[in-house]
């Protein structure tokens, strides 16, 4: 049990991780408090039985102590609020975010149970024979395994709810021996419970490694193999979550209440002539290249954005929370830090790479924020992407709505490059270069 509860990170993840899994931890610990809500929900209505078990094992001591049936009606009620507020939690998971909040909270609960069946123990052992008391004893023991298995995520919220309730019973056969319950029987209760914690110890550690088999897995699916960055599946994931959010910000009623409007800016990326590298070089100093181009768009990029391998040697670039003109700045910035970057392969040959930039701002049209969804912005930041190629390589060419109607650019634009050139060439859409800030339709 030595460092159960030590982590450098989070004070309620039970078992320390290594260096490799560790920045697993938060995902991790969410899983684990998860899942600790979803087995309890069954293992609460499930301990009805076993209530109403103990409820008749101490019937005949219920004339001697009216307090029973009190204790009863608490646990009672403690079981039914801890159900309902699992329910509650699990319809509205915004109401209380914080997992840490979470965890210490289903551990209070248990505490809550245990604590009914402690002063159970107290009212009932000096009062009831030794054969119900036997009873009483190896019921409360297997309630106690069975909250080995529904518990298995979470050693603190185990160790509150069992400890107290074993650790009672012992007390109260110490202070009150009988031929029956005599000093053996702590010693059993002792290896009992020493014996349950090895085995939960175990059952806890087998579900945490397989909830972290599971995270690396889904972490391996969500990034490009050669650069170690996100992948076009996590950015699809990503936007699926994050535009309804950004979308909402944009509402009249929300920009009523004073409540910021966000824009998300699209940002392609795509290095100028880079088969020449692999026709030059060979292919292995074209995956040193784009590793290369990886790390120099993670240094130059702010650290809420988001990079991505897009596929060969295309990358996309989210940058978050952005003013309507910042994209110009940031793809003028990522331009010149390529231009001036030099490569170097394992072979000792240095040379110089520039690359063309694409980009376009979600929403798109502030009047209608939901008439343009993202993959149609991020057709647009390719179609910025094509003209800067046609245009000489090298530049960056945003794609930007003009003075026409909201919904008359949404017409022009159906279909992807023919409604992007007949909306360009009716002056619906305005082609920048980020280089120059000035409008580049002959690029058209």
């Amino acid at each position: 049990m030595a460092g159960l509860f030590e982590n450098p990170v989070n004070p309620f993840c039970p078992l320390p991780l290594d260096q490799e899994n560790r920045p697993f931890l938060p995902r991790l610990h969410a899983a684990l408090v998860k899942e600790l809500y979803k087995q309890s929900r069954v293992a609460l209505v499930s301990l009805a039985l076993p209530v109403f078990f103990l409820r008749l094992i101490v019937s005949e001591a219920v004339p001697k102590s009216p307090a029973i049936n009190w204790i009863f009606v608490a646990l009672g009620l403690t079981i039914l609020g801890r159900i309902a507020w699992g329910t509650f939690l699990a319809r509205h998971p915004e109401r209380l975010a914080s997992i840490e909040a979470r965890h210490l909270a289903f551990a209070l609960g248990s505490a809550l149970t245990s604590a009914c069946f402690v002063a159970l123990n107290i009212v009932v052992f000096p009062i009831l024979s030794p054969f119900p008391l036997g009873l009483l004893c190896v019921c409360q023991a297997g309630i106690s395994a069975t909250a080995m298995v529904t518990m298995a995520c979470s050693p603190l919220a185990y160790v509150f709810y069992m400890l107290p309730m074993i650790g009672s019973m012992i007390i109260m056969v110490i202070l009150h021996p009988t031929p029956v319950l005599a000093v053996s029987f702590v010693c059993i209760l002792l290896a009992f419970t020493a014996a349950q914690l090895g085995v939960f110890v175990a059952v806890h550690r087998s579900m945490r490694d397989n909830f972290l088999l599971q995270l690396k897995l889904g972490e391996m699916a969500l990034r490009d193999v050669l650069t170690g960055l996100r992948n076009r599946r996590y950015l699809e994931e990503f936007l699926e979550a994050e535009i309804p959010r950004l979308v909402r910000s944009w509402h009249h009623q929300s920009i009523a209440r004073g409540n910021p409007s966000r824009s998300l800016a699209v940002i392609m990326v795509d290095l100028d002539h880079f088969k020449q590298v692999n026709d030059t070089y060979g292919h292995a100093a074209g995956d040193e290249v784009l590793k290369q181009v990886a790390q120099l768009l993670s240094e130059i990029t702010r650290k809420p954005d988001l990079v991505v391998r897009w596929g060969g040697e295309e990358f996309v670039i989210l940058a978050l929370d952005v003013p309507r003109s910042q994209p110009m700045i940031a793809a003028e910035r990522i331009r010149v830090a390529m231009e001036k970057h030099t490569f170097r392969l394992p072979s000792g040959e240095t040379f110089q790479k520039t690359c063309s930039l694409g980009y376009a701002y979600f929403p798109f049209l502030p009047e209608l924020p939901e008439r343009l969804d993202w993959e149609q912005v991020l057709n647009l930041a390719d179609g910025g992407l094509y003209r800067a190629k046609l245009a000489g390589r090298n530049r960056a060419i945003g794609v930007l709505p003009g003075d026409a109607p909201a919904q008359e650019i949404v017409q022009a634009l159906k279909g992807v490059d023919e409604g992007l050139h007949r909306a360009v060439a009716a002056d619906m859409l305005r082609l920048t270069d980020a280089g120059t800030m000035e409008s580049c339709q002959s690029a058209k």
